[in-house]
């Protein structure tokens, strides 16, 4: 239902979003957004984010790139299961980006993060074979005119997010 990719500092996501009524029925909504702050780009699948929860998306997304950052101060942090406290987690997984650094993120009960600047990654029922095409050579309007031809929960609409565009991530911590 969901096909987000990083590929060559651009953060990508179709606009194909279901909604599980009877029957299911599909709306045009962003997947990948870009912080109120200009320092980070995020794409998430699972429950669209509206205007209402895209604060609380930030919130968790940014703690979860301090994390990474503090801990990998040698670049060497990959994995590591990040402890959000209090805050139900609803996504089922994404990719974020930074400046400098991508992420990919999966919800197992906690948290799951793993590292993988500056390579290709997708992430949902299209991701990985959106991510192949790119990494062939397709281009992004073709790979996504073509994708919903292999994965039907996947559509043709999608954004693209420029992460050299970003401001540079600044660490803020506990408010």
């Amino acid at each position: 239902m969901t096909a987000i990719v990083y590929h060559q500092g651009k953060l990508m996501g179709d606009r194909k979003n279901a909604l599980f009524t009877n029957p299911v029925t599909f709306i045009d909504a962003p997947k990948v957004f870009i912080s109120e702050d200009k320092m980070f780009a995020f794409g998430i699948s699972g429950k669209t984010v509206s205007v209402e929860n895209k604060p609380r998306y930030e919130e968790i997304i940014r703690k979860i790139i301090e994390t990474m950052t503090l801990s990998g101060t040698d670049r060497k942090a990959l994995d590591q299961i990040v402890e959000i406290d209090d805050v139900q987690i609803d996504f089922t997984h994404g990719i974020i980006c930074t400046k400098t650094q991508q992420f990919l993120i999966q919800d197992i009960g906690k948290v799951y993060v793993r590292r993988f600047d500056g390579g290709t990654h997708g992430c949902g029922t299209g991701g990985a074979i959106a991510a192949a095409m790119l990494r062939c050579g397709v281009t992004p309007t073709e790979t996504y005119r073509r994708l919903p031809k292999i994965d039907h929960m996947s559509g043709v609409k999608f954004d693209i997010i420029d992460t050299s565009k970003l401001k540079a991530f600044v660490i803020k911590g506990d408010k």
